[in-house]
């Protein structure tokens, strides 16, 4: 969906009409304008709708929205409507855009003047210590959402029984017409994937980490560099798609393993792999001291030594949810390749994160230590307001 289609145009017409008051409400189409937002990731489409800036009386309706149309991956109607409160709850708190309208298949949203962090500026200081910070709020939000760990949002299911039923439709008889594709699914398959989920779960069960409200797909395109400063933090989180109640350790996990992924590579496969680019322990301990100073009263006041051993505890966990992270995106490569239209190496992304998450289990099981809960049970901020 690189071009903007007389089709869609038209729906895009009608919604804004439909959803919007003011001068949109009275809207004539040659006033009407579509284009593709440039960075659209690979789980939606955005578009900008914008009218003439001389017809918008009030701010409570501007000129331009964003138009969001749900990818492939949100093919359950409840998930998306899950996604739509989601992000409803969180606008509320100002921790989201505000959302105009919520209709079968997307929704509009405020358009906020912004850009995305590039995959290189997520490791500068100045940035990684404000996403740490937001990641611990979010975490320590209190939403009505179930609150079992979950590890997508899909009809609220729990992360075993998720990534069990795509396992299962991988399984199921998949295959692939294309040879080339058809080689690199029966690679993957022949690293016998229903035993590596099985190792997952162990090392999940094995592993504390608290469950908490998390965004599950921090990557830097999903980071907001929003125009001008508020309350001294200019960054702001985006596509919830994914979010859900889930294990702390998945989230920032998954957020040091984008560190390493830039998609905004032209050529095949889309996408470019550099783990020499994963943040040093130097740099995690960077990010994990800003979060534990938001998420844990305690933190900035507790001795050195029991800092030291929150500090260590939550590396490890860290380090050992990185599995579930590799494997997760691995099935989604196979699971996309199959639904999602998009420009994207999807097989070839599904083998990156499974030959990653080879390599790591081979150090882990090596040498496997468990945090020691005790230093996990610094009480807690109150939930965000």
């Amino acid at each position: 969906m690189n071009q903007v289609g007389p089709e869609l145009v038209t729906k895009a017409f009608v919604w804004c009409r439909q959803y919007l008051r003011g001068a949109w409400a009275t809207l004539e189409k040659h006033d009407f304008h579509v284009e593709v937002l440039s960075g659209t990731g690979l789980s939606n489409y955005l578009f900008i709708c914008s009218i003439p800036s001389a017809s918008v009386q009030t701010t409570t309706y501007p000129n331009k929205v964003l138009l969001r149309i749900h990818g492939e991956i949100l093919d359950n109607p409840e998930s998306a409507l899950i996604e739509s409160v989601t992000c409803a709850l969180l606008a509320d708190r100002k921790l989201a855009p505000k959302i105009f309208g919520i209709f079968s298949g997307g929704r509009i949203e405020e358009y906020i003047p912004s850009r995305n962090l590039r995959v290189d500026e997520v490791r500068e200081e100045r940035y990684s210590i404000q996403i740490a910070k937001k990641l611990a709020m979010f975490h320590s939000l209190e939403l009505p959402l179930q609150k079992e760990p979950i590890f997508i949002q899909d009809a609220c299911v729990s992360f075993t029984s998720s990534t069990r039923r795509w396992l299962s439709k991988i399984l199921d008889g998949m295959s692939f017409n294309n040879p080339e594709h058809d080689t690199k699914f029966k690679k993957l398959l022949s690293y016998g994937l229903e035993n590596e989920l099985h190792y997952v779960e162990q090392l999940m069960n094995s592993t504390p980490s608290p469950s908490v409200f998390c965004h599950n797909d921090l990557n830097e395109g999903n980071v907001l560099l929003v125009d001008g400063e508020t309350k001294g933090s200019n960054i702001m989180f985006i596509d919830f798609e994914y979010a859900s109640y889930n294990y702390r350790g998945f989230d920032i996990a998954n957020h040091f393993c984008e560190w390493a992924l830039d998609y905004t590579y032209s050529s095949k496969p889309y996408f470019l792999y550099s783990p020499e680019n994963y943040p040093t322990k130097e740099e995690q301990l960077t990010f994990i001291r800003a979060y534990l100073s938001f998420y844990n009263e305690e933190y900035d006041t507790a001795p050195e030594e029991m800092k030291i051993a929150l500090e260590s505890n939550l590396l490890t966990e860290i380090k050992r949810f990185t599995l579930p992270c590799h494997f997760f995106w691995a099935l989604w490569g196979i699971i996309q390749e199959k639904r999602s239209h998009h420009q994207f190496g999807h097989l070839d992304f599904a083998l990156t994160r499974m030959h990653a998450y080879l390599k790591l289990k081979e150090e882990l099981t090596t040498h496997v230590g468990i945090p020691h809960p005790s230093a996990m049970q610094l009480a807690r901020r109150p939930a965000a307001d």
